[in-house]
C-alpha cells in the first residue's frame, strides 16, 4: 500500500510540473488552477448558510423525537390515541425528510450554484438525511420494543400508593444530545450511543490528510483544465460526427479513471480519516480491499463500507423483514434502485440536467454484472471487474460533461414535457 501511495505521489508531482510548464510556456505565467478554484466556489457563502439552517432542523429533530417518545409512553393505556399520535408523528417526520431534500435541490437551481457548490450542498443534505433516519430508526425501534429505560416518578400530590401509580409520570431516557451531536459529525452513518475513541489527536496525521485533500483538489483542477474542458467545451458548436464522438470517448478513458481513483482516495480515505482523527473516532473501516474483488457484489460491499452499512442496516434489513417477508432478490433490487436514484439525483441537480446515465449504469448494468460474473473464476472475475470499471467510468465521466456543454452551447426549445427527457446532445447531433 505504501508503494501504491508513492506511485500516486509521483503521478501528482508530474501533473504539477506539467501544469506549471504548460501555463508558463503558453501564457507566460503560472496559474496553479486558481481560476478554476475561484469559479467553482462561487456563492459558497450561500451553501454555508443553508448548511447551518439544515443543522438547525436536524437539531430540532432530536427534541421532536424525544417529545414523541415521551407522549407515546404517557398514552400507554390509550392504544387508539397512542396509535394516532405515532402515525401523525411518522407522517410529519417523512414530510420533513422530503421537504429538506426538496429545498436543497430547488436552491441549487434558484441560486444557480456551480457544479462544485451544488455537489457540496446536495451531498451534505443527503448525509444529514441519512443521519436523521439512522437516529430515528434505531431509537424508534428501542422505544417500540420497550428497551429504553423508563423512569416512573410519583405525583407529589398523591395520597396513597395506588394513586401514585395512576398519576405517575413516565419519562423516556433517550440518548443525550451530546451523543446525538457527536454522531452528526462522526464519519459513520450507523447510530450508536457511543463509539470507540482514540486516546489523543495525532496532529501530524491530520495535517497529512489535509494536504492530501488540497493536493487532490488541485489535481482535479488540472484534470478539468487539461482534459475535460479541452475535449468537451465546444460540444454543441463544433461538428459532432460519430468518429469525433468516439475519439473523444477513447481519449478520456484513462483521465476519467484517474478522476475515479482520486475521488475514492479523497473521500473515503483522506477526508474520512481527517474528520475521524479530529473527533478521535476509533473505527476506521471506511473501505476494504475492493480492488481485489472478483464479483460485483463483493465490490459494492467493500468499495464504500460507510454507505453500504447504512443501506444494509436501514434499507435492506427492513425491506427484507417487513416488506418482502424474507425475499432477498426484491430487497436487493430495492437497495440498488434507491442508491442509483440518489446518485442520479445528486449529479442531475448539480449539473442542472436530466441525463440518467448513472441510473442506467448503476441501477441496471451493475445489477446485471453481479449475476453474470458469478459464472467466471476469481481470476477472470477480477479482470472483468476492472475492465468494466475502466470502461464504465470512462463513459460516465465523459457523457455527463458532453451533455452539460451541449446545453451551454446549443440552444433548444421545449415545446412538450417529453422534450425534457430528450438529451440536448442528441438534438444537437440531429441538427447537424
Amino acid at each position: 500500500m505504501r508503494t501504491i501511495y508513492h506511485i500516486f505521489a509521483c503521478i501528482f508531482l508530474i501533473l504539477i510540473i506539467q501544469s506549471i510548464s504548460y501555463d508558463y510556456l503558453t501564457e507566460g505565467r503560472v496559474y496553479f488552477g486558481l481560476g478554476t478554484f475561484k469559479s467553482s466556489l462561487q456563492k459558497i457563502q450561500y451553501v454555508f448558510a443553508i448548511w447551518l439552517l439544515e443543522h438547525a432542523v436536524v437539531f430540532v429533530l432530536f427534541y421532536a423525537f424525544k417529545m414523541w417518545a415521551t407522549v407515546r409512553c404517557k398514552l400507554a393505556r390509550q392504544p387508539a390515541l397512542q396509535s394516532f399520535w405515532s402515525h401523525s408523528c411518522l407522517i410529519t417526520y417523512i414530510s420533513s425528510q422530503l421537504l429538506l431534500g426538496y429545498v436543497a435541490s430547488v436552491l441549487c437551481l434558484k441560486l444557480d450554484l456551480t457544479f462544485i457548490t451544488s455537489s457540496i450542498l446536495l451531498l451534505e443534505s443527503t448525509r444529514l438525511l441519512m443521519k436523521m433516519h439512522a437516529f430515528v430508526r434505531t431509537n424508534a425501534g428501542r422505544v417500540l420494543a420497550g428497551k429504553l429505560k423508563v423512569d416512573t416518578s410519583p405525583s407529589p400530590n398523591a395520597v396513597d400508593a395506588t394513586e401514585d401509580n395512576e398519576k405517575s409520570t413516565h419519562i423516556v431516557r433517550l440518548p443525550t444530545f451530546q451523543s446525538y451531536l457527536y454522531f452528526l459529525f462522526a464519519p459513520t452513518l450507523i447510530y450508536r450511543d457511543s463509539y470507540p475513541r482514540t486516546s489523543h489527536i495525532r496532529w501530524k496525521f491530520v495535517l497529512a490528510r489535509f494536504m492530501e485533500i488540497v493536493a487532490i483538489a488541485f489535481a482535479y483542477s488540472y484534470m478539468f483544465e487539461r482534459y475535460i474542458k479541452v475535449q468537451f467545451s465546444n460540444i454543441g458548436v463544433e461538428e459532432l460526427s460519430p468518429r469525433t464522438f468516439l475519439l473523444k470517448l477513447y481519449s478520456m478513458i484513462m483521465p476519467n479513471n484517474i478522476i475515479f481513483l482520486c475521488g475514492f482516495y479523497l473521500i473515503l480515505h483522506a477526508w474520512l480519516n481527517f474528520t475521524a482523527e479530529l473527533l478521535r473516532f476509533g473505527d476506521r473501516m471506511f473501505y476494504k480491499d475492493w480492488w481485489t474483488s472478483s464479483y460485483y457484489d463483493v465490490f459494492f460491499r467493500n468499495w464504500n463500507v460507510v454507505v453500504h452499512d447504512w443501506l444494509y442496516e436501514y434499507i435492506y434489513k427492513d425491506s427484507y423483514n417487513h416488506i418482502f417477508k424474507g425475499a432477498k432478490l426484491p430487497a436487493t433490487l430495492l437497495v440498488f434502485g434507491i442508491s442509483a436514484l440518489v446518485h442520479e439525483h445528486i449529479i442531475g441537480f448539480a449539473l442542472k440536467l436530466f441525463f440518467p446515465v448513472m441510473l442506467c449504469f448503476f441501477g441496471i448494468l451493475a445489477v446485471s454484472m453481479i449475476y453474470l460474473l458469478r459464472t467466471f473464476s476469481k481470476r477472470v472475475g477480477n479482470f472483468m471487474v476492472w475492465l468494466t470499471l475502466i470502461i464504465g467510468n470512462g463513459l460516465l465521466f465523459s457523457l455527463y460533461p458532453m451533455e452539460h456543454y451541449a446545453q451551454v452551447n446549443c440552444s433548444r426549445t421545449y415545446e412538450h414535457w417529453t422534450d425534457y427527457f430528450v438529451p440536448t446532445l442528441w438534438t444537437c447531433y440531429m441538427k447537424q
